[in-house]
This record gives C-alpha cells, structure tokens and sequence, in this order.
C-alpha cells in the first residue's frame, strides 16, 4: 500500500513523503528486512498512521462505497439534505 501511495501522489504530497521516510530513516527501518520489523517498530512511526487513514479516505477499499450520514442536516443556504 505504501508504494502505491508513494508513486500515485509523490508530486502532490512530497513534504508528506519526506517526513515519512525521514520518520522512517531514524528509526532504522529503511534499510531492515520487513520480515524482521515487528508491530511495535511499525506502530512507532507516528506519521504512518496519518498516511495510512488518508490513503483509505482518498482511494477506499471498496469501490463506490457510499456513507451515509448517521443524522439529518442542512447543508449551506440552499436547504440541501
């Protein structure tokens, strides 16, 4: 998941994926065999979380997935529900 966000919005959020790898870098993980780096580790890069919830929110899981809102509300001055 990481290196499709990574390619598909490099240009769009470069600072972002600076600050990951960054995060990543001082925690020795960049270089480290995946198979070695346990939950804890992952769980240590703050940003990651960040990263993870907006990739899900920009491109969810399942396609058209439609929410709907738990309340009724009125949007703005057209009375839109």
């Amino acid at each position: 998941m990481w290196a499709f966000w990574e390619k598909h919005n490099e240009d769009k959020y470069m600072q972002v994926v600076e600050c990951l790898r960054s995060e990543i870098h001082q925690r020795g993980l960049w270089k480290k065999d995946l198979a070695l780096v346990d939950l804890d580790e992952i769980e240590s890069v703050q940003s990651l979380d960040k990263v993870v919830e907006e990739t899900l929110r920009v491109t969810p899981t399942i396609p058209g997935a439609i929410r709907v809102a738990i309340k009724t509300f009125e949007l703005g001055v057209s009375n839109y529900q």
